[in-house]
């Protein structure tokens, strides 16, 4: 479980506690340090054409942080390995 901003069509901003899903195949979980939104967030929020909106949404597509769960397959990153 972590804390995030989440924004639903039917309320307004707020933090709440999160479950943090399970990595699967070829993904990577990563322990974030810092986030950003950005304008892609904006277009999310903003229901723009092409650009996927899950509701509730949590902003944030720019992240820093370390890797802390390996999915099957992801040989992209080792765990522990600092990410941006």
């Amino acid at each position: 479980m972590t804390r995030a901003v989440v924004v639903s069509s039917s309320a307004p901003p707020t933090v709440a506690d999160v479950d943090l899903p399970d990595p699967t195949e070829g993904e990577a979980l990563v322990d974030v340090t810092y986030s950003s939104v950005n304008y892609k967030d904006g277009l999310a929020l903003a229901r723009n054409p092409g650009v996927a909106r899950v509701d509730p949404l949590v902003p944030g597509i720019d992240v820093v942080g370390t890797v802390s769960a390996l999915g099957p397959g992801c040989t992209t990153w080792r765990s522990a390995t600092a990410s941006c």
